[in-house]
């Protein structure tokens, strides 16, 4: 009989500290048989746990300097990504399984230095899984934007290796979720309003964008422009 292989679970973890204008970020990874809980998940890499069903989730993890422990609790139904299939093409990036929780009320601690403070917030969730090809030399921007009148916004833009925009995903979701709407390429566009070139690894990135949706326009700004999260020159 043939033994299946573990599935190794990798994961990361990245703060964006404003007020210190620091940047952390670590990862951890682990093997071990799918766990058999029907209903619900209970996922661990090196000490970082994940748990939960149903919407409510508990996240416990690290990095130097700062921890978090948080529950998290969906107020919206989720949403299907890719035309109400839950299945979109990434082109020369494969395709892949998405749903999304776009609103998840947050509480818990956080410790920042040493110093443990209560937070309350709201999150996002994605979950993608599928044939995914990620070393044929694509690329991709991804947003998820939660605006202050309640709407969110999912927006995909995949880029092949010269850097032109092949595929683009996106959703609107308004009304607690009963309204999503999903946007096609010829109305969703994205374009590029400044860049950042990384002192570490010398790649060059965006940093401002200008995002065309149905009805109007989104500005992102970074906060923050030294965010990169460069896994593979740190294990």
């Amino acid at each position: 009989l043939g033994i299946a292989s573990k599935p190794v679970y990798l994961g990361n973890l990245s703060v964006t500290d404003l007020a210190r204008k620091a940047f952390k970020f670590a990862g951890e990874e682990a093997s071990y048989p799918v766990p058999k809980t029907p209903n619900r998940f209970a996922l661990h890499a090196g000490s970082w746990t994940m748990s939960g069903a149903s919407g409510t989730d508990t996240l416990k993890a690290a990095v130097p300097d700062y921890g978090l422990q948080l529950g998290l609790r969906t107020t919206e139904p989720a949403v299907l990504e890719g035309n109400k299939c839950g299945y979109i093409s990434l082109a020369s990036l494969g395709s892949s399984y998405y749903y999304s929780w776009t609103s998840l009320a947050t509480t818990g601690t956080i410790v920042d230095h040493g110093v443990t403070l209560k937070v309350t917030g709201k999150s996002w969730m994605d979950h993608q899984w599928g044939p995914m090809n990620l070393a044929s030399g694509g690329g991709w921007d991804w947003f998820s934007t939660q605006l202050s009148n309640g709407q969110q916004y999912m927006l995909f833009f995949i880029r092949n290796s010269k850097g032109q925009i092949v595929e683009t995903a996106g959703t609107r979701v308004a009304h607690g979720g009963k309204d999503i709407t999903y946007l096609t390429a010829a109305s969703t566009r994205e374009r590029v309003t400044g860049s950042w070139t990384s002192p570490a690894t010398h790649i060059k990135y965006g940093s401002g964008w200008q995002i065309t949706v149905p009805g109007g326009q989104l500005t992102l700004t970074p906060d923050l422009r030294d965010q990169e999260v460069d896994l593979v020159n740190t294990q």
